[in-house]
This record gives C-alpha cells, sequence and structure tokens, in this order.
C-alpha cells in the first residue's frame, strides 16, 4: 500500500546518546523546508509511535452485528463495557454505548455542560445534547498514540496508583452521525480520548514492564514499508509482538471529552457594526468544555473527575461555592497563599522549568473551557493569566521575580528553560488542559484524525495531528528508545517542549521542516534582548511578527517574511487583544478601522501586470445585500457577507499561474453560510454553488497551516483528470456561464503537472470552520433516542 500519512512509522532507528542537556542553548537559524508536491509522505523525523492511517483504523474499529467477539478490538461499544454488571454486546450498543447505564453520569454532565453554555448574544446555540444518545450517532476510531512520555504523570486517586510508572496509551474517538440512508455524514467537533496504561494491569507475556512495552513499539515501527492494512492491523493484535494486544476494557484509566460547546459565526461578530451584536473582533469564535470522566467499581459508573494541572480558579480566587469548573459546589476556601508557597517551591519550580508537573488533587478544577482562534493570545486560555486587578491575581509577576531570586540564591543550577516571569507563565498556562488544547492545535484539537477515503475533499482533513503533535514526535521517540534500553527515563529526558515550538535542541531532526523557524512558526521578536530562555528565532529569509498582540504573550510572534516580501498564505493584518476580565477578550485591528469597514487591500504589482492577489480578513463584512444568482453580478458581490479568516490571509483569486508554496483549493464565498445554515439546502450543494476556486497556502506535517487554520485534503486534480472535474463541477453550478465570474477559470496545466502529472497532492490551508466537522451548527437535526 506503499507510504500514507499516518501508517506506523518506517524510522531507522538512532540510538544516540541522550543529552543531559535539557536543550534551550542557542540553535542555529532554521531553513526552511524544501518543497515537495507529495503530502502524503511524512518525513521520518515527523513519525514516531502512533497509528493513524483510516484503513488500518477501520478494521480495528470494525463491528460486526454478532458481537463483541467478532467486532475489532478497539470498538468503544465494547471497551466500556468491560466492567459492566449486565454488558450488552450487540446491536447500537456496540456502535453507540452511551444510551446505556454504564454512562448515564458521562450524559447527564454533558447534557448540564451544554446547557449553561450559549453564544455571546444570550440565544442557546449549543451542541446538540443528544449527539451522545441519538440512535444515527457514533463513536468512530480515529487513532492510538503511545504517551510513555507521560511516565512522570502521577494518578491521585485512590485505587488508581497500579498504572503509574510507564506513561499511558490514548487510544482516541471522534463522535458522528450517519444520514438516513445509513452512509456517514459527518464527524462532529468532539473528540474522546480514552486512556489506558502503557504496561497492561495483567501483565500479560512480553508486556510486563516499560522496557518491553517499548520495545514492541520499536519493533513495530522498525516494520518493512509496503505491508497491507490488514496485515499491519493483524501484526497489531498478535498477541505475541502487536502493541495493542495487552488493550483491555477492564484497564480504561480515564475518558477525556473535548466538546466545541457553541460556535459564534463572523456575521454575528460584527465590531463597530449593529447595536446589540457581539464586540469580539475575531471574527468566528467558539468555545470548547473539556471534562474527565474515571470508573468507579462500587458505583459501576464512570464518574466526573478532575483534570490534571487545571487549577479551580475561583475556589482559589476565594469563592467558597466554586463555579461550574469546580468539582464540586459544597462550601469550602482554598488558601491562595497555601497554593503559592507550593507553587514557589524550589522542587515544585523545577517540575515546572522541565514541564512535568503535577498540581494537588485538592486545587483542581473538573471542567476546562477554552477558546478559539487567538489561542496563546487569550486570557480565556491563561488560568494563570497576569491579571490587572488582585480580584483575578493568582499568581502576580512580583511573586514569580521573588520566586525565581530566591531559587537562584540557592541552586548553583540555573533553569533549562526558564529565565523571565514570562517564561514562567507561559510554562504554567502550557501545563493546563485549557492553555495546551489552544497552543499549535488544531481549533482545540491537537488530534482529530484523518479521515476516510470516501469523505468528501470539502470535509475531510490531510493530517490526523496538529503542529505541535507533529513536532514533538522526535522527543517522544527517544524517551521510547530510552525505555527500551534502560526500562525508565529521567526527568531530564522526559522533559517537554513548549507547547508552541519544539526543543531547538531537535533542530537537527527538524532542520527539512517549518516546525522550528520556518514560515508560520511561532518564534519571539527580540528574543535576544528580553531575557528569556525562549530563544525563538525564525529562518535568515522570515522576521518575527506578532499578528495578536497582547499582554498575556508578549513578544509572541509569527515568522512571515520580511517586509515588501508576500507569500500567499500570509497574514494580512495585526491586532491587539485587551482583556477587560478573565475571559472578556476584544480584537481590535491595528491601525484601527470604521465601523464595517474591514476589508484588506492586496498587495500591489508592477504596472501593466494582472494582479492576482485577494486577501481575505478576519472581521464580518456586510456589503451589498443583493442575492445575486447571476455570474455578471458575482464579481461585485465578492466580498459581500464574508470574513473569519484569522489574521486575514492572502491567496490568489484564481488557480492559475500558483507559486510553489501554494496549491489550488476550493474557498466559501458570498452565500456559504446562508447555504449552510438553511435546513432545506443539502450540504453537497453548498460546497459546489458557494465555493470558488483559489490559489491557497499549500501544507503537509512538514510545512504546517500558521495558528488557527487546518490543512485540508486537496481537491484532487491532476493532469489526467483536470479538466473533466472542472467540466463536471462546472456543470453542477446553475447560473450564467461561469467564466463571467472569479474564482471559476479552470485550473492551468502547470498546476495540473505538477509532480510529473499526478497533481499537487499537499493540502490546502483554510480556517477551520469553514469545514463542516469542526462547527457544530449546518448539521442536521439528530433523531432523538
Amino acid at each position: 500500500m506503499g507510504c500514507f500519512v499516518g501508517r506506523i512509522s518506517n524510522i531507522i532507528l538512532r540510538f544516540r546518546l541522550l543529552a543531559v542537556f535539557a536543550g534551550c542553548a542557542p540553535v542555529a537559524m532554521a531553513q526552511q523546508a524544501p518543497i515537495s508536491y507529495d503530502g502524503t509522505v511524512v518525513p521520518p523525523a515527523l513519525q514516531g509511535p502512533f497509528v493513524s492511517d483510516p484503513e488500518v483504523i477501520a478494521l480495528l474499529d470494525k463491528v460486526d452485528p454478532r458481537g463483541c467477539e467478532y467486532s475489532g478490538p478497539l470498538v468503544f461499544g465494547c471497551l466500556i463495557q468491560a466492567n459492566a454488571k449486565n454488558p450488552q454486546h450487540f446491536g447500537d450498543s456496540i456502535s453507540n454505548p452511551f444510551s446505556l447505564d454504564i454512562a448515564r453520569i458521562i450524559v447527564d454532565t454533558i447534557k448540564g455542560d451544554l446547557g449553561v453554555e450559549t453564544n455571546g448574544d444570550g440565544t442557546p446555540q449549543p451542541l446538540p445534547e443528544n449527539f451522545l444518545t441519538s440512535p444515527a450517532s457514533r463513536v468512530q476510531l480515529v487513532g492510538i498514540v503511545n504517551r510513555m512520555d507521560r511516565q512522570f504523570v502521577r494518578e491521585q486517586i485512590p485505587g488508581h496508583a497500579g498504572h503509574d510508572g510507564c506513561g499511558e496509551i490514548s487510544v482516541i474517538y471522534r463522535f458522528a452521525y450517519l444520514r438516513p440512508d445509513g452512509a456517514v455524514g459527518s464527524r462532529l467537533p468532539v473528540t474522546m480520548n480514552v486512556v489506558f496504561p502503557a504496561v497492561p494491569t495483567s501483565k500479560p507475556p512480553g508486556m510486563g514492564s516499560c522496557a518491553e512495552v517499548a520495545q514492541r513499539w520499536l519493533d513495530e515501527i522498525q516494520q518493512p514499508p509496503g505491508r497491507s492494512g490488514s496485515a499491519i492491523a493483524a501484526g497489531l493484535q498478535d498477541p505475541a509482538t502487536g502493541v495493542l494486544a495487552g488493550i483491555v476494557g477492564q484497564d480504561i484509566f480515564r475518558i477525556e471529552l473535548n466538546m466545541q460547546a457553541y460556535r459564534i459565526a463572523a456575521s454575528a461578530d460584527r465590531t463597530g457594526g449593529e447595536p446589540g451584536k457581539l464586540q469580539y473582533g475575531l471574527g468566528s469564535t467558539a468555545k470548547y468544555i473539556i471534562r474527565v470522566f474515571r470508573w468507579d467499581p462500587k458505583l459501576g459508573l464512570f464518574f466526573v473527575s478532575h483534570l490534571n494541572n487545571q487549577i479551580d480558579r475561583s475556589r482559589l480566587l476565594g469563592s467558597a461555592t466554586g463555579d461550574e469548573n469546580s468539582c464540586t459546589r459544597d462550601p469550602y476556601i482554598l488558601d491562595r497563599g497555601e497554593f503559592l508557597a507550593w507553587l514557589t517551591d524550589p522542587k515544585v519550580l523545577d517540575d515546572i522549568d522541565r514541564g512535568t508537573l503535577t498540581v494537588p488533587l485538592k486545587y483542581l478544577a473538573c471542567r476546562a473551557v477554552s477558546g478559539s482562534p487567538g489561542g496563546q493570545y487569550r486570557s480565556l486560555n491563561q488560568p494563570f493569566w497576569e491579571a490587572r486587578t488582585d480580584a483575578e491575581q493568582i499568581v502576580s509577576d512580583d511573586e514569580i521575580k521573588q520566586a525565581l531570586q530566591d531559587y537562584l540564591a540557592q541552586s548553583p543550577n540555573p533553569f533549562s528553560f526558564m529565565k523571565s516571569v514570562d517564561d514562567v507563565r507561559t510554562r504554567l498556562n502550557d501545563l493546563t488542559c485549557s492553555g495546551c488544547h489552544q497552543t499549535r492545535a488544531i481549533a482545540g484539537f491537537h488530534f482529530p484524525g484523518a479521515d476516510p477515503a470516501d469523505t468528501p475533499s470539502f470535509n475531510a482533513v490531510l493530517l490526523p495531528g496538529s503542529p505541535h503533535f507533529y513536532g514533538d514526535q522526535p522527543r517522544r521517540m527517544e524517551i521510547l528508545e530510552a525505555f527500551a534500553a534502560e526500562g525508565s527515563a529521567t526527568y531530564r529526558q522526559l522533559a517537554n517542549s513548549y507547547a508552541a515550538r519544539p526543543l531547538n535542541r531537535f533542530a537537527g531532526d527538524l532542520e527539512h521542516t517549518n516546525l522550528i523557524g520556518g514560515w508560520g512558526a511561532t518564534c519571539l521578536a527580540n528574543w535576544s534582548a528580553i531575557g528569556t530562555q525562549r530563544q525563538w528565532g525564525c529562518a535568515p529569509e522570515l522576521q518575527c511578527k506578532p499578528l495578536f498582540s497582547s499582554a498575556g504573550a508578549p513578544s509572541v510572534g509569527t515568522c512571515v517574511p520580511k517586509s515588501g516580501q508576500f507569500q500567499i498564505g500570509d497574514a494580512m493584518q495585526v491586532g491587539r487583544i485587551e482583556s477587560a476580565g478573565f475571559g472578556v477578550d476584544r480584537y481590535t485591528r491595528m491601525p484601527e478601522v470604521k465601523a464595517g469597514m474591514t476589508l484588506l487591500d492586496p498587495p500591489s504589482v508592477p504596472v501593466g501586470k494582472v494582479n492576482p492577489y485577494y486577501v481575505a480578513h478576519q472581521e464580518w463584512y456586510q456589503g451589498k445585500t443583493v442575492a445575486a444568482t447571476s455570474w455578471a453580478t458575482a464579481a461585485t458581490l465578492r466580498d459581500a457577507r464574508t470574513g473569519g479568516f484569522p489574521g486575514g490571509m492572502l491567496r490568489y483569486s484564481e488557480c492559475v499561474g500558483l507559486p510553489d508554496e501554494a496549491t489550488c483549493g476550493l474557498t466559501a464565498v458570498t452565500g456559504f453560510n446562508d447555504c449552510i445554515g438553511d435546513p432545506a439546502s443539502k450540504i453537497t450543494d453548498c460546497f459546489v454553488r458557494y465555493t470558488a476556486y483559489a490559489g491557497l497556502r499549500a501544507c503537509d506535517a512538514a510545512t504546517p497551516c500558521r495558528d488557527d487554520y487546518i490543512c485540508l485534503r486537496p481537491i484532487g486534480y491532476t493532469a489526467s483528470n483536470g479538466v473533466a472535474k472542472f467540466k463536471e463541477r462546472e456543470k453542477a453550478i446553475p447560473g450564467d456561464p461561469p467564466q463571467f465570474a472569479y474564482g471559476e477559470q479552470q485550473p492551468d496545466f502547470a498546476w495540473l503537472n505538477r509532480d510529473g502529472g499526478k497533481g499537487d497532492q499537499r493540502g490546502y490551508c483554510m480556517p477551520p470552520y469553514f469545514v463542516l466537522q469542526f462547527r457544530l451548527d449546518g448539521h442536521p437535526n439528530l433523531p432523538a433516542p
């Protein structure tokens, strides 16, 4: 079957001396990744201990109506019932077990969460609460990820301590629904991580120690390429050698749900627009809820549990009854002074420095809320936010500064990853659920999974993981090698990178990617002058530019072309995010613009040449309200009712004369959101009628999109089928001849002939909320259970 994104990696292992040095030393300037049109091949350095090939995944998740005995080993409906008193191993209870009593607390909790959250103008617009229990709902496996690098995590719940010592295995699922004809309609913006101990409780032969489990994964990674999906799936399950052979439902450690709770369309966020409308200025925005559930053998149910390192801000700030994020509303008070004394203890500071912190149970929340876009710049995603008032301050800059001074006065060795107050605060926020999930992620997710081959390209992602996920693979491989060789890894070896960027000591491994200092990478402006240990520069031909100025993330920017130079995909606007209070974030474009004047001018080109550029913008633009169906008037309405591109985005108006960093894709145009929101419309019709060709930023694992964008699967045009596909699309669009409209020219042969006529197989970058499976609205109503 050849090499495919997400197939168990084929790496020639490099057993190397594990560096004692933690890796924040100066690093040679990164070079941008070379151009390759084959987006299906993942460079060896980005391959690692994970499984995500959709063909293999489908076999592991295959439901047999005869029951669990005949079904795949990772069917969630079978795993969750392993401890049930009266398991139901057949029918709908396998495909979607959330209607069963064993999941009752999970369902009731999520129903309550979705009832609390509303959109910003007070109108409820939550994720449909019956996405868990509807007969049309399905729980789909999307990947298995080895997390033995999380060896440092110590379980604090009594009775679960036996799982400690070797890290974890994450089995990740997405929620989807079926159409009336039985076909999968779409996935939903919900992921579920079912966590198992890396070493099974039963300690079967060959999987009884950290070293044995690690060696199995390394052996699998070294398997020769070219195996069929069925051969890979069989090998993963082989009792003698398979890495999945020890996964059983009785070992479920915890269940983690990450859900898009509600979304606000760009049209509802009209900065400076209609009275009563939202004033966030971020275009399309969404909030996410994260929940964790653990097994209670006495109740025979999964119960609401704490989130690792997600502090209960409400109680630490003096509330006796907490808030919706607290584990209980029973009255008691947490002592902030006591917490601060623990937090600034030298041993705890060492753990913060390495990213191996475990916050004590009594300080933890049982729910997290995060927001997108804007990621690390927003106070909502910073539980340790530097507040403007004492009433919202968990730890002040002065308190952090004093702790650093006290530490250095007692210890002869400086920190490896922290030097400034901002370093410490960033490290703390990274270690929380809300901070990590919104940093170098994909709309709040780090592993949404790749889509099956039959998923329409307009709703299919190319890559299963986020830029953070791929950039962390060299570190995870190094730890796996240490486990296999030594049986354990030291805290120094387990040290995490910052969520925004891989460790500099892996720059050699990642030199042919953009992950360290390439286009779109996270950087620090003037890092050498601000006293930070985060030495995040850009490639020589790039500069570090803060796109979202924020007091919560000072100097943090994105690597972009130097002034006067442009690449497709570039951000074309900058602004500042100001926080009136925790979670109350507002964006203002700089320089400020008048109400409704949100359009952006394209770069100029030499006199006499046609300007191919178009600039999409972030904030909503109402424009003309004429309901145009005529292609002759479409060009005059191209800007009407548009927005939602974070930071703006430079693109080509047509797929003609594309530069190497660009590929051809389909982007939404005027009328798209109205069509998606119309219950009478067919989704497929919306993506044909209200999209247009555009030259967009190309992406793959080595050259990811910048923050707040997702890498979609390519549209599949080649030299042999491109003309036919164009004509097929042309016939499907009603109205006047499309040659009069923008974005409807036939993609040129220079693009179709890329990669020897195979076409450009890279994905293309789009805002995630233009993709149906990453927005909660636009889906049909699901039938009630």
